[in-house]
């Protein structure tokens, strides 16, 4: 019997330029989010002290749901 593969969603991540430009914010206001716990950041792979930003994040703030 083969085995079934689930997919699973993958959500896009967004940089701190990316989102920063669409919450109209300078990048510093990312960051600070980040550190405050409004925004939450993904640790990327590979990278000392990179971090992306889940889409769905950023919409939960621009719709002020959460």
């Amino acid at each position: 019997m083969g085995e079934q593969s689930v997919e699973t969603p993958v959500e896009r991540l967004l940089t701190r330029a990316e989102v920063s430009a669409i919450m109209r914010v300078h990048q510093r206001t990312v960051q600070n989010w980040a550190k405050q716990g409004i925004l939450r950041g993904v640790k990327l792979p590979g990278r000392q002290r990179a971090r992306g930003y889940l889409a769905s994040e950023v919409n939960r703030l621009l719709t002020g749901k959460g």
